[in-house]
């Protein structure tokens, strides 16, 4: 799979700088570019971004929330390490999660909701034949928010949403390159379908097959030997954070 580095986002429209400056920072964690186990300051981050340290330190307070940093004090900032024995364990709680979130989607979606679920569903898959690996991960990252919003559930979205950077950002070191992209994107599609047709039983059915492969993509990247702490070899890393493969 070859693919260029996701962009960081643009300011956020109608958003506050603390916005921004999270989204911006979480696009770096998920996909590499500040490497699991690195360490930074608020000042080096600040900068980075051309943002102030108010609006960074709050965002990076959220981000240690949802687990992809953590504050070392007189040190500094520094990025988590990505662990398989983690990500599969919350594959066990997931595959309810998934279920309970494209049954209430399918009960409770607006007809614009299952307009655009359609839409996503067509988009991936057409991302997917044409190999092209960061607009999958961007429409996988919009198609799962479009999915919890549907469920009219807060507490779901609260719980979701402490998981999905460090989930995206999984998926995003480890498996894209081993994934099997045309598979993984139909699986989204079929649960996509499901969802905006109002099948909930087909809706639960379509969670549970995406699930059990990201479970068995999980249990290669440990058949595989790569390693669980962050600390990818060289080579790997570069091809990550390049977005070369």
């Amino acid at each position: 799979m070859t693919s260029t580095p996701l962009q960081e986002p643009s300011p956020l429209a109608g958003g506050t700088l603390v916005d921004t400056a999270y989204a911006i920072l979480e696009n770096l964690l998920v996909t590499g570019a500040l490497p699991p186990l690195s360490l930074f300051t608020e000042v080096e981050l600040s900068h980075r971004i051309q943002i102030g340290r108010t609006p960074v330190r709050e965002a990076l307070q959220r981000l240690e929330r949802e687990g992809l940093v953590r504050a070392i004090p007189y040190r500094g900032i520094q990025v988590t390490g990505v662990h398989v024995a983690a990500q599969l364990e919350w594959l066990e709680v997931r595959m309810a999660m998934e279920k309970l979130i494209a049954v209430s989607a399918a009960r409770r979606a607006s007809a614009a909701e299952r307009q655009r679920m359609l839409e996503l569903a067509r988009h991936i898959v057409e991302a997917a034949d044409a190999h092209d690996g960061d607009t999958f991960m961007r429409l996988d990252r919009e198609l799962h928010v479009q999915l919890i919003e549907s469920t009219r559930n807060s507490a779901l979205a609260d719980i979701m949403q402490l998981k999905q950077g460090i989930n995206r950002r999984f998926w995003y070191l480890h498996t894209r390159l081993m994934i099997d992209l045309p598979r993984c994107a139909h699986l989204h599609a079929n649960l996509l379908r499901a969802v905006a047709n109002g099948d909930e039983s087909a809706a639960e059915q379509a969670a549970g097959a995406l699930v059990d492969d990201c479970r068995t993509t999980c249990q290669r990247v440990v058949e595989k030997g790569v390693p669980t702490d962050g600390k990818q070899p060289a080579r790997d890393r570069r091809a990550v954070v390049s977005g070369r493969t």
